[in-house]
C-alpha cells in the first residue's frame, strides 16, 4: 500500500491532484490544470503584474509541471483546504509522484510569505524533505 506524502499524484473522482499534507480536519490538495488552463493562468498573471505590481492573489498560485504525464499542465495551489472525508479508501486512486523539480518549485511557490498562502499549510510543508 502505498503512503500518501507531500508530490504523490492522486486521482479523486475524475481529478488529479498534488498532495500537500494534511492535519485531522483539512486535507491540502492542488488541483492539477491542463496545459490550456494553465498558460491562461500565467498569461492573467502577467498582464495583472504589468498593471498593479504589487497585487497578488491566491487564483495565480500555479506550478507549471515536468513531471511526466503532465508536462506543462498547471499544480493550481489556489482552494487547496478539502473536508479530510474526501481521501476516503473508495474514492481515490495513486498515479504517481512529482519529480523533485515540481516538489521544489511547489515549495517554493507556497512558502512565499504573501498572505494568501494558509499559515498551517505553510508549517506542514516547511516539515518535507
Amino acid at each position: 500500500m502505498t503512503t500518501l506524502s507531500f508530490g504523490k499524484i492522486i486521482n479523486i473522482k475524475e481529478q488529479d491532484y498534488v498532495y500537500l499534507g494534511a492535519t485531522l480536519d483539512i486535507v491540502y490538495l492542488a488541483q492539477i490544470v491542463d496545459v490550456d488552463m494553465t498558460k491562461r493562468i500565467l498569461i492573467r498573471y502577467q498582464k495583472l503584474q504589468e498593471f498593479s505590481p504589487r497585487k497578488n492573489d491566491s487564483v495565480y498560485k500555479v506550478v507549471q509541471l515536468t513531471t511526466a504525464d503532465f508536462v506543462g499542465c498547471g499544480a493550481h495551489c489556489h482552494k487547496t483546504e478539502k473536508d479530510s472525508n474526501i481521501l476516503e479508501a473508495n474514492d481515490f486512486m495513486f498515479k504517481g509522484d512529482l519529480n523533485d523539480k515540481d516538489k521544489n518549485a511547489i515549495k517554493e511557490e507556497l512558502l512565499v510569505n504573501d498572505g494568501f498562502v494558509n499559515k498551517e499549510l505553510q508549517e506542514l510543508i516547511r516539515g518535507f524533505n
